[in-house]
């Protein structure tokens, strides 16, 4: 389902890396199914590892079942699994007993594209420039436009905007996830996880210019990197993947062949009984022919005996 791979895992200006993306990077390919990118929250101890141990846990719990069961509920069972994790950690590494991450993850499966997201770090599903869904962040910020105390516009220069509501954490609280899935995609649709540092200088008018139809540089990746190297003060990571079929199922091959079957039999059986009708209705002439021409001797012999016995 995936056509195209674009990446980053940037420690930005931060004295070190806390965002974690699976897979890692430089080892993802079109063929892998299950993405996510965290960013360990800063301030709390050991974000680095929180953000680490959620990507392994989560990967290793999510790829270990059958594919064809995935589904929201397994992706929210690999989520309270990955707290579990950071729990043992914890019980080891009293110290981190504040770690925590935000999640976002993307798991492109036959029935649509199952979401999940924790915290400030966001997902997007973009066609030719335009954002068709994007998830809602849980920051105060949010909670702030969302009750109309401020808008979107001034979202972005708030002075809390970095203070978020949810995230994974040992302690489990406020570790709630939201779900979706995408089932309305076509072929070169693009679906971005980032953390909140890739959207420092990226927002609706960037993303219509990095992602325009007509946009003659195809390296999203460098597009990325021209609003956030050297200009985010944070952290910045991102999976951007670009989707190469559409969500319109196509048929099966044996469901064509057997329409194929199907209309060869049933050509056959027109043509059988179309030949038997014909030959059924030359029968019929030559009888109806042979009737006649016994009808006209018959009458022939009659007319002789009437002529003879008026003599």
């Amino acid at each position: 389902m995936i056509s195209t791979i674009f990446y980053l895992n940037e420690q930005g200006k931060r004295a070190n890396l806390e965002d974690t993306i699976f897979p890692l990077p430089g080892n993802a390919s079109i063929n892998d199914k299950l993405f996510i990118v965290c960013d360990g929250v800063g301030g709390s101890s050991k974000g680095e590892e929180a953000s680490r141990i959620t990507c392994e846990a989560i990967s290793d719990y999510i790829l270990t079942k059958d594919s064809s069961i995935i589904n929201l509920k397994v992706i929210e069972a690999g989520v309270h699994f990955a707290t579990y994790e950071m729990q043992d950690y914890v019980l080891h590494n009293p110290e981190a007993e504040n770690m925590s991450t935000t999640m976002t993850l993307a798991y492109f499966s036959p029935k649509g594209i199952h979401i999940a997201w924790c915290g400030d770090s966001r997902v997007y599903h973009i066609r030719d420039g335009r954002v068709l869904w994007q998830s809602k962040d849980h920051s105060l910020v949010q909670q702030l436009v969302d009750t109309g105390e401020i808008t979107p516009e001034e979202a972005n220069c708030h002075p809390n905007r970095n203070v978020i509501l949810r995230s994974l954490n040992a302690s489990k609280t406020n570790s709630i996830i939201d779900l979706n899935t995408i089932t309305n995609f076509k072929k070169g649709d693009y679906i971005l996880l980032c953390t909140d540092g890739v959207l420092e200088n990226i927002g609706a008018k960037e993303l219509k210019e990095i992602f325009e139809k007509h946009q003659l540089e195809k390296d999203k990746k460098k597009l990325m990197l021209n609003y956030c190297e050297g200009k985010t003060s944070d952290n910045y990571s991102m999976y951007l993947l670009e989707v190469n079929k559409s969500s319109k199922p196509k048929p099966k091959k044996i469901v064509v062949y057997a329409l194929i079957f199907l209309f060869i039999f049933l050509a056959g059986v027109y043509c059988f009984y179309t030949r038997k009708i014909n030959s059924n209705k030359n029968n019929a002439k030559k009888e109806l022919r042979h009737t006649v021409s016994d009808l006209k001797i018959i009458k022939l012999l009659q007319n002789k005996s009437s002529q003879k016995n008026k003599k």
